[in-house]
């Protein structure tokens, strides 16, 4: 029987499939060679687990729910502290805010309170620029304790910066600061401005207070109307409607008795009921130039609203 003889074509068809196997099996004794020789990779580990990039916020989140008693765990203070503390040491601003006030309060197992304590953590958190931070940072260095020296500039400062980011009980406080020249240089216009915004938060104190500074007339202008008379050399009809309607603004802001008192004075004054504040003119007993009274009855009535 005759045998087949390969073309050309089988045997480079051949030498070719023989070529690939030779290198499939070189690639295969690099790749374990290589493996060989690598480090071994530690597994990655759990985002929220030990060492992973959310640790600090799982924590957190632990704290909160033994502080407020939320997602099935009994409230407990010292378990948040715990938390809080773990958290606060990795950096997580929040924690060091909310750690720092259990160290003020005295919670979480911390008897007594360890107002240093409070003090490193509201410092953490407030340069940080959380503003719950900055306004309890502030109002622990306003008030002082025995451990921690009162600063009313160093209040005034973070009180300020928690006012500029919205904090309304910073506002308010700032405000009252501002107006006492506590800290600061005495400043009632600035004072007035961060009572307003406090106020319209719906903070209820600087609500409160901002009615009584808008009720009450201001020293300045307590007395504007007698010092604008006796200044002036020649006031004449316009100038003396303008002073009555002074002081009848002046009256409405106050109570009955404080009004009346008020009325009195003026009424006794002749210097400042009479002609314009210039006193009686030459020749006249007791009223104007024709010689009528310039009391409640005549032409441009002082009192009348």
């Amino acid at each position: 029987r005759r045998r087949h003889m390969p073309s050309f074509d089988e045997k480079v068809e051949a030498l070719r499939l023989l070529r690939e196997k030779r290198l499939a099996k070189q690639r295969q004794d690099e790749e374990k060679k290589s493996e060989a020789h690598a480090p071994l990779q530690e597994p990655r580990p759990d985002p929220a687990g030990p060492g992973g990039v959310a640790e600090a916020d799982a924590l957190f989140c632990s704290g909160h729910c033994h502080e407020r008693g939320l997602h099935g765990c009994d409230v407990d203070l010292a378990a948040a502290a715990e938390m809080y503390q773990l958290a606060a040491e990795k950096g997580h601003v929040v924690s060091q805010w909310r750690f720092g006030e259990l160290c003020e309060t005295g919670q979480g197992g911390l008897v007594p309170p360890d107002a240093k304590q409070a003090l490193h953590w509201y410092t953490m958190a407030a340069q940080a620029g959380n503003s719950q931070a900055q306004s309890s940072l502030a109002l622990l260095l306003e008030e002082g304790t025995d451990d921690v020296p009162r600063d009313e500039a160093g209040a005034c400062k973070w009180h300020r910066a928690a006012a500029e980011q919205g904090h309304a009980l910073s506002q308010y406080c700032l405000a009252c600061l501002l107006v006492e020249g506590r800290g600061e240089p005495r400043n009632s216009s600035d004072a007035e401005q961060w009572l307003q915004r406090s106020a319209e938060q719906g903070f209820g104190p600087a609500r409160e207070l901002l009615k009584e500074v808008q009720a009450k007339p201001t020293e300045s202008n307590e007395y504007a109307g007698r010092d604008a008379a006796a200044s002036s050399e020649d006031v004449g009809e316009a100038g003396l409607l303008g002073l009555a309607q002074r002081i009848a603004t002046q009256i409405g802001a106050l109570d009955t008795a404080e009004a009346q008192a008020m009325l009195d004075e003026l009424l006794a004054d002749d210097a400042f009921c009479i002609n314009g504040g210039r006193g009686l003119p030459a020749g006249s007993d007791n009223g104007g130039e024709d010689g009528q009274a310039l009391g409640p009855d005549a032409e441009g009535d002082f009192f009348e609203a």
